[in-house]
């Protein structure tokens, strides 16, 4: 079992990842549905399994698989597309931080002529900013020897609201 501090920040990541998907269903792809930018979307969860968490005291789901994006966006004359969330707390979000399964799902959405997008939210203090990027235009640089972005790099692609989704989307 993993020292409690890890514990403790396993959780945090996902409460973190958690409310930046509630906040993008919610806030910018419902919107979007509302007026006809996006068809629908569907969230894509993997298959899970219930185990004792003696930790918690209570039943929790683990993964039994990998699943590839987190959600399939279904867009205006019949295109499909994916697009995987990120949250961090750096100041950089690395390509290594997303697994290869969910990497190579985006590169097949896009060879097949799907649309594929990565939406990173940067925490920052009490602050939060988010982008939706097209997977194949983001513009990757290399610090030290691991391919990162910044939030500086994204500003194309911030978002604010559903309007910039919709933007983003075209």
């Amino acid at each position: 079992m993993p020292p409690r501090n890890r514990q403790l920040a396993g959780v945090r990541a996902q409460g973190n990842g958690a409310a930046f998907e509630e906040w993008l269903s919610r806030y910018i792809f419902a919107p979007l549905v509302t007026r006809g930018k996006l068809l629908r979307f569907d969230r894509l969860n993997p298959d899970t399994r219930s185990v004792w968490d003696s930790v918690r005291r209570s039943a929790v789901f683990v993964p039994v698989a990998k699943s590839g994006a987190d959600f399939v966006l279904l867009l205006p004359g019949g295109r499909y597309g994916v697009c995987e969330l990120k949250s961090t707390a750096d100041s950089r979000f690395y390509r290594d931080d997303l697994p290869a399964h969910q990497a190579s799902h985006l590169d097949q959405a896009v060879a097949a002529g799907a649309a594929a997008y990565l939406a990173v939210q940067f925490r920052e203090g009490p602050t939060a900013t988010a982008y939706l990027l097209p997977w194949a235009r983001i513009p990757w640089g290399v610090a030290r020897t691991a391919q990162s972005v910044t939030a500086a790099d994204l500003a194309p692609w911030a978002l604010r609201s559903w309007i910039d989704a919709g933007r983003i989307l075209d």
